[in-house]
């Protein structure tokens, strides 16, 4: 699920950026066809940076992405992950204050993005170059510890609910895209039924919150990934100075994935529907599969040509 104010530049660089966090965990410079340089190294707190240095972007992405997606959810508890996210995004940290969506329009003008996936969190933040510096120092101030109150979660639970609620039952077209990948693995309702059912949200309390957000979001477990013009800033100096002092945290167990996915055909009545809504999913490479980059590269094409032809 994405929870979003974003622009078009912001979903280009999102995108150099996760190809970025795709090399190796020590790779030397690398100035690749395109003129764009990438680079990428792990911090001795277990931090992985990757960076993509694209000469005359007009803004600056920052991506911190975490192991963990809503799949991850422990049952009766799904939401969780969706909580975590919010929750570590607004609440206020260090000598930051809290934020608002209406304020992180004003703040982040050049947007941000909230994006839950099924294994994976990503937190990003859009600046101008001139703003970068500091936008980074306020990243690793969240990175380092939050500060959670009942308050913050109860507004967190009602955003969330109401998101969670349109994902997975009243917009069929999303509810279908979230059902696709259970059908794969063969629990075609979780998807479906539980993350829109907010007895699962009232269930999850405020420490639940705060200590999974403590545990998880941590350096040992992130990959920071950092794309716009880097001419004339040391990012790795940057990066060091702001993120290099943070304690290193528990890395995650990675959780037990099923071994195979299959193909499968699945036909449903629903009421409410005036039309017929239908979707395809498709097994794609693995993150760490040298594929990776191409096909997803090759996904955002064949997306936006789809969205020309059927909106």
């Amino acid at each position: 699920m994405t929870r979003t104010a974003v622009r078009p530049a912001l979903l280009l660089l999102a995108a150099a950026a996760l190809i970025g966090g795709l090399l190796p965990s020590a790779a030397a410079a690398e100035t690749l066809s395109d003129s764009t340089v990438a680079e990428s190294w792990t911090l001795p707190n277990g931090l992985r940076v990757a960076t993509r240095s694209i000469p005359r972007a007009p803004i600056v992405i920052a991506i911190v992405a975490y192991p963990l997606g809503f799949e991850d959810d422990p049952p009766g508890r799904e939401g969780l992950a969706h909580l975590m996210a919010e929750v570590a995004f607004m609440a206020p940290a260090g000598d930051i204050p809290g934020r608002t969506r209406r304020e992180l329009d004003s703040l982040r003008p050049r947007g941000w993005n909230i994006h839950v996936a099924r294994r994976f969190t990503h937190l990003a933040e859009a600046a101008t170059p001139a703003q970068f510096p500091g936008v980074l120092r306020q990243v690793a101030t969240r990175m380092a510890g939050v500060t959670v109150s009942d308050d913050l979660v109860r507004a967190a639970r009602t955003r969330v609910a109401s998101e969670l609620r349109r994902d997975f039952a009243t917009r069929p077209d999303l509810a279908l895209y979230y059902r696709l990948a259970q059908m794969a693995v063969g629990d075609p309702r979780r998807a479906a039924d539980a993350w829109s059912d907010p007895r699962s949200l009232e269930a999850i309390a405020t420490r639940e919150v705060d200590e999974a957000i403590r545990r998880t979001y941590v350096p040992a477990n992130a990959v920071l990934s950092l794309a716009g013009d880097f001419r004339g800033i040391n990012v790795r100096a940057l990066v060091d100075r702001e993120f290099g002092s943070l304690p290193a945290g528990a890395r995650m167990t990675p959780p037990a994935r099923p071994d195979t996915l299959s193909a499968a055909a699945r036909i449903e009545t629903r009421s409410g529907i005036g039309h017929a809504v239908g979707g395809i999913g498709i097994i794609a490479p693995a993150l760490t599969d040298s594929l990776h980059p191409s096909f997803f590269l090759s996904a955002l094409v064949l997306g936006a040509q789809c969205g020309k032809l059927w909106g």
